[in-house]
C-alpha cells in the first residue's frame, strides 16, 4: 500500500463544488441511526480442493491490524475423517484435525476468532455410512441421501465437544463452531442433508449436551442459499433460540439483500449476530475465462457485495478460500493473464482491506443519499461510526467521477481518503486538509474505484448514540453495560447499550 501526502489536492477534494469541474453529484447524509455492530472479516484457511493451509506465513500475511488485508475471523474445517487406518472407535475415535493447527495458531496470535464448521458428521453417524453427501452425478441410481442416522442426533454434539477439546488442547482454541456447512445442497463431497425440522429438531432435542463451558459459541444455518427457513426454524423457537448463538448462511445463487436481509432482520429481533460464512465471486462474462484471475471490474463487483452484506444486517463476512486465484493470496497457479502470483496479495485482498482494516468493531450507522444509478453501473455507500472515527466507504462501479457532497453528523477535523483504482493502484492514501471543524464537505472519487473515507470527529466519543429516556423497554432485547458486559435487567439512573444505542434508564 502507498501513502501520499499531497496537501493542495487533497484540499481541492473539499473545496465548494463550482470551484472545480463538472463530475456527477450525490448528496449522501450520515446519520446517528444504529445498525448492527462489525464483528469482522474472514476467509476459509484452505488452497483449492479444500486442503488445510499448513504454511503459517500465509496467515500472517493476511491476518492481524497490522497486515495489508486486515483480516479477523478465519474459517476451518471440523473433519469427519479418522487418522489413517485406525479402526474405527466407538468411545474413543480419533479424527484427521491437526492439518489446521498451525493456521489457527498464527491467526489468534493475530487477534482472529476461529470458526469450525463441519462438511459431514463422521460415516458412522449417517445414513449412508459415508462421509460423501452420497449424489453420484454420474449414475443417479447409484445416489443415496446422506442424513444423520439415529445414532448420529445422540452423538452429534458429544462429537463437537471432542473437537472443541482436542483444539483447546493443541493450544489452538476455537470460538465458534456451526452445525453444518450447506444442510440443503446434495452433493458427491463430504456433506450432510437437513432439512429446517430436522436442524431444529437436532438443536432441540441434544443440542443442550453441546459444552459452553470455555465461551465456545454454536452457529446455526449457513444454508446454501441462505434459506431463511433454516434460521428462522432456530429463532423462533425459545428452547433452540436460546442454544444457538449465532446464525448464518451462503450466498450463492441469492443477492446479499435478498434471503440474507430477511434472515438478519428475525435473527437482529432476537439479539443474534448474522455471519456470511462463505461466497466467492468468479469472473463474469465469458465462461471460458474462468480459468484466469479477475479483472478490475469482477474487483468492484466483490466491493459491491461487502458493501450490500454490510446493508444486509449482517456482523461477520467470511469468503471462500483464502489461497487460490480467486482469493486472497495468489497460489501462483498458471493463469492466462499470469496475475495470480505465488504467495503474493492479491487485489481481491487489497479490496478486501477496504473493510476488513477499517470496519471491524464499528457500528454501521444510516445514511441517506440523492439516486444515482446508469446503464452501465451504480453508486454504493455505508457509513460506520468507531471511537472518534466516522468512517465513509463508497463505490462508483460507473466510468465518470463523482462528487460526494457529504452531510456529517458531527463536525470533523482532519481526515484520509484510501482509493483503489484498478489491479495496480491499490489502497493509495491521501490525508484531507480540512481547514476547520465542519460538517459539510464534498469529496470526490474517481470512475470504477473503491473508496474508503476515514474522518476524525469532534466532540463525539462513542459511536452509539443516547436515545431519550424511558425508552429502554422499546430498544432491542439483548442490552449491555457500558463496560460490553451483557444484562439481563437494567438498573434505573443507569446508561446501557440496547440495540445500537446508548439508553438512559429512568429514575424511580
Amino acid at each position: 500500500m502507498k501513502t501520499l501526502r499531497y496537501p493542495i489536492l487533497a484540499l481541492l477534494a473539499i473545496l465548494p463544488f463550482a470551484l472545480r469541474a463538472a463530475n456527477t453529484i450525490i448528496d449522501v447524509t450520515v446519520t446517528t441511526d444504529s445498525c448492527q455492530k462489525v464483528t469482522g472479516f474472514g476467509a476459509a484457511a484452505m488452497g483449492t480442493l479444500m486442503c488445510p493451509i499448513t504454511d503459517d506465513r500465509l496467515i500472517d500475511m493476511a491476518y492481524g491490524a497490522d497486515s495489508p488485508v486486515g483480516l479477523n475471523i478465519l474459517r476451518m474445517e471440523v473433519s469427519p475423517n479418522l487418522v489413517g487406518d485406525v479402526k474405527y472407535d466407538y468411545w474413543d475415535p480419533v479424527y484427521d484435525w491437526q492439518g489446521y493447527v498451525k493456521a489457527v495458531k498464527m491467526a489468534r496470535s493475530k487477534g482472529a476468532i476461529i470458526l469450525g464448521t463441519p462438511w459431514s458428521p463422521p460415516a458412522a453417524y449417517k445414513t449412508n455410512n459415508d462421509a460423501s453427501g452420497g449424489k453420484n452425478d454420474e449414475d443417479d441410481s447409484k445416489s443415496v441421501r446422506g442424513k444423520l442416522n439415529a445414532t448420529g442426533y445422540k452423538m452429534f454434539f458429544s462429537w463437537l465437544n471432542n473437537f472443541v477439546t482436542y483444539m483447546k488442547n493443541q493450544g489452538a482454541p476455537v470460538d465458534v463452531v456451526a452445525i453444518q456447512n450447506e444442510p440443503d445442497w446434495w452433493v458427491g463431497y463430504s456433506g450432510c442433508l437437513y432439512t429446517p425440522d430436522e436442524m431444529h429438531d437436532l438443536v432441540a432435542n441434544y443440542g443442550s449436551r453441546f459444552n459452553k463451558s470455555s465461551g465456545v459459541r454454536l452457529l446455526g444455518g449457513e444454508s446454501f442459499y441462505f434459506n431463511p427457513e433454516y434460521t428462522d426454524k432456530l429463532l423462533d423457537d425459545e428452547k433452540t433460540r436460546n442454544i444457538i448463538d449465532l446464525v448464518g448462511g451462503h450466498i450463492y445463487g441469492s443477492k446479499p439483500l435478498g434471503n440474507m436481509k430477511t434472515a438478519c432482520a428475525k435473527a437482529t429481533q432476537y439479539g443474534k449476530e448474522t455471519w456470511m460464512t462463505e461466497h466467492t465471486v468468479d469472473p463474469l462474462g465469458d465462461e471460458k475465462k474462468i480459468y484466469d484471475v479477475p479483472r478490475w471490474q469482477d474487483e468492484l463487483v466483490f466491493a459491491e457485495e461487502l458493501n450490500e452484506s454490510m446493508l444486509a444486517g449482517i456482523s461477520g463476512y467470511i469468503y471462500w478460500y483464502l489461497y487460490q486465484r480467486f482469493g486472497m493470496i495468489g497460489d501462483g497457479e498458471s493463469v492466462p493473464s499470469g496475475g495470480n502470483k505465488k504467495d503474493e496479495i492479491l487485489p481481491r485482498g487489497y479490496v478486501m482491506s477496504h473493510f476488513a482494516k477499517h470496519v471491524p468493531g464499528a457500528w454501521r450507522v444510516n445514511t441517506k443519499s440523492s439516486s444515482y444509478k446508469s446503464d452501465t453501473g451504480a453508486f454504493e455507500r455505508s457509513a460506520y461510526m468507531k471511537g472518534d472515527s466516522l468512517i465513509v466507504i463508497a463505490i462508483d462501479t460507473v466510468a465518470k467521477n463523482i462528487d460526494i457532497r457529504l452531510s456529517l453528523p458531527y463536525a470533523v477535523t482532519s481526515g484520509k481518503h484510501i482509493s483503489s483504482t484498478s489491479l495496480t493502484s491499490l489502497c493509495n492514501e491521501t490525508e484531507l486538509a480540512i481547514a476547520e471543524p465542519t460538517k459539510k464537505l464534498t469529496v470526490t472519487i474517481s470512475g470504477h474505484s473503491v473508496n474508503t473515507f476515514i474522518f476524525k470527529m469532534q466532540g463525539a466519543p462513542t459511536a452509539v448514540q443516547p436515545v431519550t429516556a424511558g425508552t429502554a423497554e422499546k430498544a432491542a432485547q439483548t442490552v449491555y453495560n457500558l463496560q460490553g458486559q451483557r444484562v439481563t435487567q437494567m438498573i434505573p439512573g443507569r446508561i446501557y447499550v440496547a440495540g445500537g444505542r446508548k439508553v438512559v434508564t429512568p429514575n424511580e
